[in-house]
């Protein structure tokens, strides 16, 4: 009965709602109910009613709830329709006819929308026809490049933090506002993704800066930073009420983003060394540090360099910068590990345009 009570009491208040039949409406989670359908012999109308008050009440007693109604006006129609200790089951066309339905499409919904929109426009109703806004439209064709966008912004985080600003800096910026608007357009921002990107860009700085390598840490804030962008864009969240994180969505963003590090690495590598300083290479690689004896310069400026030559690096390293030979200040590149500005440097190898240099004392 304690579990019984609230819950007809929670069909009755839909029941009142809807206009459907009360007594009818309890009776689906109530076994001590017997409801029979009653005639009112002044109008002819029809309704539904506790069969157990029908039996005991007195010829001018009311029904429950309705100040006109006596029961000397009712007459029982047929059987009772819910026996005691059963539950009411029904079918659709009982649902009709006992006024929990009031229409019904006999071969189904029509598949054009103008026979459709007719056929639901019965007595009394009101459609309402709702279209995306240009900007709906947009967020939606986006949020299937969600995987690309992350991997710009993840790009762009670590170029940033090795080489400094610059137009990479811009993309990336670009990316994640343009991924925020489109997840508040589609109202599925939310705090959750957007710490996890955070973590994930202390966790590159942790690998850049303090732990250089980029192993553990660095993988560790590309995950964080690629799980943030899918809930950011999914709009998944930890509570068992939001959205769930369907398997397709997250293979599909998965690849996006994969693929899209995959390719932003492999043209980095590319314009680094095919385009060191000059053309693409020099806009998309992030700006190397000045330095105030004069602008680094290319390897053809920088005529009588060879293999063994040593020079004193002007910039840090990391991997890329700049370091004078003599006179002649050109842009290098580490083997690998970071070099701190004045480290005594050797060239170990050239390759087209790129000088690949390492501390000299790793030699000595």
């Amino acid at each position: 009965e304690k579990i019984e009570s609230p819950l007809r009491a929670l069909f009755r208040k839909y029941a009142e709602g809807a206009g459907h039949p009360i007594a009818l409406s309890e009776a689906f989670v109530s076994q001590h109910l017997v409801v029979v359908e009653v005639i009112d012999t002044r109008d002819d109308s029809r309704r539904f009613i506790d069969g157990k008050w029908f039996a005991n009440a007195e010829p001018d007693d009311l029904l429950s709830g309705d100040e006109d109604t006596l029961r000397k006006h009712l007459k029982v129609v047929g059987s009772p329709v819910v026996e005691e200790g059963e539950l009411l089951t029904i079918t659709g066309p009982e649902a009709q006819r006992l006024g929990f339905m009031t229409r019904k499409f006999e071969d189904g919904l029509p598949k054009e929308e103008a026979t459709v929109l007719e056929a639901l426009a019965g007595p009394g109703a009101t459609i309402t026809r709702l279209d995306k806004t240009f900007s709906e439209r947009a967020a939606k064709w986006l949020l299937a490049f969600g995987g690309l966008m992350a991997a710009v912004v993840a790009l762009s985080v670590v170029l940033f933090m090795y080489q400094g600003p610059g137009v990479m800096t811009i993309v990336g910026i670009a990316a994640l506002v343009l991924a925020l608007l489109v997840s508040a357009v589609a109202e599925q921002l939310h705090a959750v993704p957007l710490f996890l990107i955070l973590v994930g860009v202390v966790l590159l700085a942790v690998e850049v800066f303090l732990i250089p390598g980029f192993a553990m840490f660095g993988i560790l804030g590309l995950g964080a930073m690629g799980l943030g962008f899918l809930m950011l864009l999914s709009g998944s969240t930890l509570s068992a009420d939001g959205p769930t994180l369907t398997k397709d969505m997250a293979v599909g963003f998965g690849l996006q983003f994969v693929a899209g590090c995959l390719a932003g690495v492999a043209a980095i590598i590319f314009l680094t060394r095919f385009f060191p300083s000059l053309g693409p290479g020099k806009k998309l690689m992030l700006a190397t540090t000045t330095v105030p004896s004069g602008a680094a310069v290319a390897l053809s400026e920088g005529a009588g360099l060879a293999v063994g030559d040593v020079g004193t690096a002007r910039s840090v390293l990391r991997p890329a910068g700049s370091a004078v030979f003599g006179d002649a200040h050109v842009d290098v590149t580490s083997n690998g590990r970071f070099i701190d500005p004045d480290t005594r440097v050797r060239i170990v190898a050239i390759e087209g345009t790129r000088i690949v240099v390492e501390p000299a004392e790793a030699q000595a």
